[in-house]
Formats: structure tokens, sequence, C-alpha cells
């Protein structure tokens, strides 16, 4: 055998040798690739399953608040009205107060009539004078 053909079988030796590392290698990282993948696959699923959850959170959450925003807004309308009131009774109120302090400083005097005091005011009542009408 010449030197020649020896240095052409030990380079194909070596050649197939370093073939078949380079495609063990090769493996090994698609393996770890696809393992990485299948990890990366179930992180996905999680994560849509959370998201997911989370949509309908946020959906009840904006439920919650229509809902929030309908009864404060029915409050608010209470919360006026009772307003409203208080503001009719206070003015009742100071209308009372100033009833009351005419009474008290005499501006109006109230006493029950005698009867000769209620036939005068009748006789000179002309409450009937005008013709009533109807609407």
């Amino acid at each position: 055998m010449s030197r020649k053909l020896v240095a052409l079988i030990v380079v194909l030796v070596v050649g197939i040798f370093y073939f078949v590392v380079r495609w063990q290698l090769t493996e090994q990282d698609l393996a770890l690739a696809m393992t990485e993948l299948a990890g990366t696959q179930a992180t996905l699923t999680g994560s849509e399953g959370e998201l997911l959850g989370t949509r309908d959170e946020l959906a009840a959450l904006r439920s919650e608040l229509e809902s929030t925003k309908d009864y404060l807004s029915d409050v608010e309308a209470e919360l006026q009205l009772a307003k409203d009131n208080l503001l009719d009774i206070e003015a009742e109120l100071v209308d009372t107060k100033a009833r009351l302090a005419a009474m008290e400083t005499d501006a109006l005097h109230l006493h029950n009539p005698t009867f000769k005091e209620a036939l005068d005011f009748l006789e000179r009542d002309q409450t009937d004078v005008n013709e009533y009408l109807e609407g």
C-alpha cells in the first residue's frame, strides 16, 4: 500500500469519525431544542390559560363597575331629592319662624271671636258677591 492510500484511508476514517461525532452532537442539540420548545409550548399554554382567566376577571370587574356606577347614580338622585326636600323644609321653617315672630310681637293678633264679632264679620263679608265659575 502506498503512503498516499494509507493517508487517504486515515483521512477518510478521521472524516467519518468527525462526521459521526458531529452527527451525534447535532442530534443532542436537536433533542435539547425540542425539549426547550416543548417547555416553551407548555409555558405558552399556561400563559394562555392565565390570560383567559384574567380576561374573565376583567369582564367581571367591568360588570361590577357598571353596577356600581348605576348604584351611585341612583344614590346621587336620592341625595338630590333629599336635598330638595330639605331645602323645602328649610323654607317652610323660615316662614314658620317669621309667623311665630310676628305672633310674638303682636304684629298678628289671633283670638277667638265672640258670637257677635263672628256675625258682624259675616255681614261684612263680600265673598259671595262674585259669580262662582268652574274650570
